[in-house]
């Protein structure tokens, strides 16, 4: 459920009929009403007790603030990495970002939008920043910037095309390796800044500061039927 949302299967707004779900999934309600509740916690869901739980519908000035928070955490995580990371560490993550690099570069033509439709960039973008931050040792920012992308993500569907790499993974790494923190901090905030700055006006000029709604209006409506 969490990827079907973030790839914009499910679209915000969109009510999630338990047994709607447990058809789809070819599972028993049970497991269902149980990831519900993770995704409430994870920001992807929001339940209301009366009429029950649908797709969080996002402003975009909460998004604005997640993107904040998301620059503020990775700029910690690249600072530190470039006081801690050995050579080896360093190695590890060059692997994971030669990969990213190419994808990036391959959905920038309109050929390979399938890339972006299928989650195959974001599962490697969030598996290099996810790593940097675990090697780090910084495991409670890591799971947050984690939750934080999967939120953006749900958003950032919307604006096509995707921006253009401006400061590369493996740029961020080569920052990293020189072991000077406050370089490596830059790096990594002007690399995620410059996708915010590409998304966000786009958002803006949509929707303004308000809820970002898209797709089919008539299933996110009648909350009184079936759950």
């Amino acid at each position: 459920m969490r990827q079907m949302i973030i790839e914009g299967e499910l679209e915000p707004g969109l009510w999630l009929r338990k047994r709607q779900i447990s058809n789809l999934l070819n599972m028993s309600p049970t497991p269902v009403i149980e990831a519900l509740r993770r995704l409430q916690h994870d920001g992807l869901v929001e339940i209301n007790p009366r009429w029950g739980a649908r797709v969080k519908i996002w402003t975009v000035s909460e998004i604005a603030q997640l993107a904040d928070m998301r620059v503020a955490l990775e700029g910690t995580v690249a600072k530190r990495a470039a006081e801690t990371l050995d050579s080896n560490q360093l190695a590890v993550l060059r692997e994971i970002a030669v990969k990213t690099d190419e994808l990036d570069l391959k959905h920038e033509s309109p050929a390979d939008s399938a890339l972006i439709e299928n989650g195959t960039i974001f599962q490697y973008d969030l598996q290099f920043h996810r790593a940097l931050a675990r090697e780090t040792g910084l495991l409670l920012i890591a799971r947050e910037i984690n939750r934080l992308r999967v939120l953006q993500a749900t958003c950032r569907l919307m604006v096509r095309p995707a921006a253009p790499t401006t400061v590369s993974h493996g740029q961020i790494l080569d920052a990293i390796a020189t072991h000077d923190g406050d370089l490596a901090e830059r790096a990594m905030r002007n690399h995620i800044q410059s996708n915010i700055d590409h998304y966000l006006p786009k958002l803006r000029e949509r929707f303004g500061d308000g809820p970002v709604v898209w797709g089919n209006e008539d299933q996110k409506q009648d909350p009184g039927a079936d759950q």
